[in-house]
């Protein structure tokens, strides 16, 4: 019989463990945690033991091999009353359910269909930039939310809902900076209690919900035919097994979760690679090359995938700002992970952002290199997990990859970039890893870039 270890406890300090290092730098915390301790070790934040796993073997036996025997716990709770029972937060049969229903909404011909809607914004967005003064600052940031979110808009609703954008924009930021507020805050407030930020993020939801009821509403009302937006698909998905169609609240779920997580962290994966294009004008360069011959071709979805360094560039970005820094789940019965007794109802969390910063296994893991990605020489199964793993993995990476490789490959085809004097990023960890204020950078058309790359293609 093998002998079952005791999991090493990280040093900290009486009654309050590890609390204050988590706190003053969390980033800092979970690399220090990979460096020092094994692959399973024991920490304290705030009166609570979790148990943190931080390698491949680890990280599949959870996600992967035993991954029944886990469920999204208390963070996730908090995200139920943004996103509700969406597929990102529900367990269980309920999840497995969602998940068939939602499946064919983001096949991969259902996702081609979209890769026009794509086009349109990012030439609209160049298109924009090229009329701004070359001294001024840009807040890439914030334009990367906005085009993101109306991509999702449209792809979700259809082209004539452009004009709801702004106030959906409004509400779903608002919502999603108290999501990070409470998952962060060491102390949880309940939403029952009327603080001032409670009150804040209860007018939102109601706003929200009152703008996705009706449109779900319209569109019963409208029976649009032979649309192919998301909503549509998901209104006529059908599960064969339970003989049954999504209800009101299962579609506003699902289409909050859609929202939430595609905007947010794609905006945010697209904010970083560009600071870091610009800083690397080598590795831009080599961008800016391989956009030369897309565009000199055939702009399609199947030669968008031979885009193997913007593809690299941005696989790079999601290494060391991973759009989900920690993943958490809770166990159900006693298991064994590597040897050590975990418990049931033990709260395990998966040190994403140590393993992607580790030197154990990554050469030179703070810098910036778009080619270790180039021949995956570097990359462990469940090393690297940017979009999840195992059965739960994301739903919508193809539509995120293809959002994001149309945005650069469009925008360094236009633009050089730069960072203004004395600019740098604070890296800001909530429910993704945002820059503090945004990412600022400065813009430089190319002589030859007069003509919209994206407006003038041969896809119109």
């Amino acid at each position: 019989m093998t002998a079952i270890g005791k999991i090493q406890k990280a040093k900290g300090y009486p009654l309050i463990g590890n609390t204050l290092s988590a706190i003053k730098d969390p980033l800092g915390f979970m690399v220090s945690l990979r460096r020092n301790y094994d692959d399973v070790v024991r920490i304290q934040i705030g009166g609570k033991n979790y148990i943190v796993i931080q390698s491949p073997e680890t990280c599949r036996h959870v996600l992967q091999e035993n991954a029944k025997n886990y469920y999204k716990p208390g963070a996730a709770r908090m995200m139920k009353k943004v996103m509700g029972n969406g597929l990102a937060t529900s367990n269980g049969d309920l999840w497995l359910k969602q998940r068939r229903l939602m499946q064919p909404a983001f096949h991969r011909k259902k996702i081609e269909g979209l890769y026009r809607t794509i086009q349109e914004e990012t030439a609209d967005l160049i298109q924009s930039w090229k009329e701004v003064p070359l001294t001024k600052r840009i807040n890439v940031s914030e334009a990367f939310q906005h085009l993101t979110l109306i991509n999702i808009t449209k792809t979700m609703f259809g082209s004539d809902l452009k004009h709801d954008v702004n106030a959906i924009a409004g509400v779903i930021n608002e919502m999603i900076d108290s999501a990070s507020s409470i998952i962060t805050s060491l102390i949880k407030v309940p939403l029952s209690i009327p603080t001032p930020s409670n009150l804040r993020f209860a007018r939102a939801n109601r706003k929200f919900e009152k703008i996705i009821y009706g449109i779900i509403q319209e569109r019963k009302i409208a029976k649009k035919e032979n649309s192919q937006d998301l909503l549509d698909l998901l209104l006529h998905a059908y599960d064969d097994e339970s003989k049954s169609y999504m209800t009101d609240q299962q579609l506003r779920d699902e289409i909050t979760t859609v929202f939430m997580a595609g905007h947010e962290t794609t905006a945010q994966t697209l904010s970083w690679v560009f600071y870091h294009l610009a800083l690397n004008p080598s590795i831009y360069q080599k961008l800016r090359e391989e956009s030369n011959r897309y565009f000199e071709n055939e702009v399609g979805l199947s030669a968008l995938q031979e885009l193997t360094a913007t593809k690299c560039a941005i696989e790079e970005t999601m290494r060391l700002y991973p759009p989900v820094w920690v993943i958490a789940r809770k166990s159900i019965a006693d298991d064994v992970i590597n040897g050590f007794l975990v418990p049931s109802n033990s709260t395990v969390l998966i040190n994403v952002y140590g393993m992607n910063h580790s030197p154990r296994y990554w050469t030179s893991p703070e810098l910036f290199n778009p080619a270790r990605f180039q021949n995956g020489s570097e990359q462990v199964p469940f090393t690297y997990i940017p979009f999840g793993g195992g059965q739960r993995q994301c739903i919508g990476k193809l539509f995120a990859m293809m959002v994001m490789q149309t945005v650069v490959c469009g925008l360094v085809h236009e633009f050089e970039f730069n960072i203004p004097p004395g600019f740098k990023p604070i890296t800001e960890p909530g429910t993704t890893l945002r820059a503090k204020g945004g990412i600022q950078l400065l813009l430089t058309q190319h002589l030859n870039a007069e003509k919209n790359c994206y407006a003038n293609s041969g896809t119109y």
